[in-house]
């Protein structure tokens, strides 16, 4: 698909790099039960060729990242079925950093233990540890033994989102359901059950998604909610072909890729409306405007924003989640 339409905007020099998330863990260390930077906080964990797993049966077990404490963001990980039977992995934010399964959110993809083709994830799950009645779960469409899944939590509301064959695209969703006890910050990290492994595991600190019942149709605005922590703040929308990741050091890379579409579109936020300043609450509502042409129909992009803070390096505060757009007729 041609980029004739977005070139007609104007460019603009921009000298700044773009850290992203708060943190990516590929969990290269060598194998053993030592994770550094890591604390396990219930049964027991491994480092297994660059993947962590737990290794304690018939219990639900957490690892929590070391330092990083956060009420809202993105937490996203690649995971692995491991021929076992019933198992799952999966995360959990808001820990409370105890030894009990309780007081965190947690959502998790889980194998109810099927045999052949029919071996491997195929069930989504989210929790609010441990209240009644608060399980939310999906059957898949279709098994995968490999999958990446996003967990998704503000305020006052979280869900999980699922990328069954990791391109990008997240496929399956559950709703977004209402948090009614688990407000505090706290850590976050990776949930297991039975040896299932994670890796590249990501947390972002502002989150974008779509507004409820946005489609990104030709001729039409798209709007989207940018949720940051921090009030009256600017910040910039960019927009990229892929994903595969800007690397800017300290462990963190921008969620795009770096290609014709990103420099357009960061050049020209201000036609794309792709710029603004946070609210008292360190919210913004973007709006990306799409051209009335149906040779935009079918092309796919990827948008993620970012915050700017002068005391931080590069200029760089908050970074969000990537979210996929398809342009529809």
């Amino acid at each position: 698909m041609h980029l004739r339409p977005w070139r007609t905007l104007s460019l603009l020099a921009c000298s700044i790099a773009l850290p992203a998330q708060v943190f990516t863990e590929t969990f290269e260390y060598p194998d053993g039960n030592v994770i550094p930077g890591w604390t396990a906080r219930r049964g027991e964990w491994q480092v297994s060729s660059g993947r962590v797993a737990t290794t304690t049966s018939a219990t639900w077990c957490y690892l929590t990242k070391d330092g990083v404490t956060a009420a809202t963001g993105v937490l996203e990980a690649e995971l692995f079925f491991s021929p076992f039977g019933v198992q799952f992995a999966g995360l959990a934010m808001r820990h409370n950093g105890g030894a009990e399964d309780t007081d965190l959110l947690m959502v998790k993809l889980q194998s109810s233990g099927g045999t052949g083709s029919t071996a491997g994830f195929d069930r989504l799950y989210m929790y609010e540890r441990p209240l009644p009645l608060s399980t939310w779960f999906s059957s898949l469409a279709r098994v995968t033994r490999q999958a990446r899944v996003r967990m998704i939590t503000l305020a006052s509301e979280f869900w999980v989102e699922l990328d069954g064959d990791r391109d990008g695209v997240y496929e399956t969703a559950l709703p977004r359901r209402p948090i009614t006890r688990v407000f505090n910050p706290g850590l976050l990290g990776v949930s297991g059950f039975e040896f299932c492994e994670l890796d590249n595991l990501k947390f972002y600190d502002a989150t974008l998604t779509p507004e409820p019942l946005a489609v990104p149709r030709v001729g039409a605005s798209y709007r989207l909610q940018l949720d940051t922590p921090t009030a009256n703040t600017l910040w910039f929308g960019i927009l990229s072909l892929g994903r595969a990741g800007l690397d800017v050091g300290l462990d963190r890379k921008v969620p795009l890729t770096l290609d014709d579409l990103f420099t357009i579109s960061l050049g020209s936020a201000p036609a794309l409306g792709l710029i603004g300043t946070t609210d008292a609450n360190g919210n913004a509502s973007p709006s990306l405007p799409i051209p009335p042409q149906t040779s935009l129909v079918g092309f796919n992009m990827f948008m993620a924003a970012v915050t700017i803070d002068q005391t931080k390096p590069f200029w760089v505060g908050h970074i969000s989640n990537e979210q996929h757009i398809r342009i529809r007729p």
